[in-house]
């Protein structure tokens, strides 16, 4: 069974890629063997730019693996319909199961509900491979009802959900003041703060201590 968590967030640009490289390194740091990967990355031009971040993190090569690589930096259901080739979602379901690492950090693409194809979103990614969820939520304007929305389609997918990354990378804007008291009131996975630092692996890692620590314990033995 794959060990391991999904990273989604409400929406594009609300920051997985750092979430996921500080997730790394604070799990390598605790001595789990790790492995992020970004699967689905559209808008390489002509590299995945999010893989390799990745990659440079943890210190593995997976950026340039047999998955889904696209130019333009639209979703994969977008890109089929401008010519480039459909993306199979039991074929990069196959391709994830061959990382042979103890934990898998699975970065996905956009949200939860990007479409993949005609019939299948982000979601249903998630669900074939039976990862919890770890879900990135800008703390900023619209938060509340982006993280809300984002909750709803993985509760009608079946998706559990660990744990909500409020990052704290953009303007800071008035809905800072509560937005953190909300999200804690009206949802139930637990809510990190992921404070704005400087764009470095290391620190980012001493960032998502507490969230990987979290997510540490809930892991179960081999």
């Amino acid at each position: 069974m794959m060990r391991g968590w999904f990273i989604t967030g409400t929406g594009t640009g609300v920051g997985k890629t750092y979430v996921t490289r500080g997730l790394t390194r604070a799990l390598l740091a605790s001595g789990v063997d790790v492995a992020p990967i970004k699967p689905i990355e559209t808008g390489c031009a002509p590299h995945p730019q999010d893989a390799q971040a990745l990659d440079r993190a943890s210190g593995l090569a997976f950026a340039d693996a047999s998955f889904y690589r696209v130019p333009p930096p639209v979703a994969p259901l977008a890109a089929t319909l401008m010519g480039h080739p459909p993306l199979s979602l039991a074929a990069l379901a196959d391709t994830i199961a061959l990382v042979d690492h103890d934990v898998l950090l699975v970065e996905g693409a956009g949200g939860v509900l990007v479409p993949l194809t005609r019939t299948e979103t982000v979601a249903d990614l998630i669900a074939t491979l039976r990862l919890p969820v770890v879900l990135v939520a800008a703390d900023q304007l619209g938060v509340l009802s982006y993280t809300a929305t984002a909750l709803g389609a993985c509760e009608r997918a079946g998706l559990q959900v660990d744990a909500i990354a409020l990052a704290r990378h953009a303007p800071r804007d008035e809905s800072r003041d509560h937005n953190l008291e909300i999200l804690r009131t009206l949802h139930g996975p637990e809510v990190f703060v992921v404070d704005a630092c400087e764009d470095d692996d290391d620190t980012l890692g001493d960032a998502l201590a507490p969230l990987a620590a979290h997510l540490v314990a809930k892991l179960a033995p081999r």
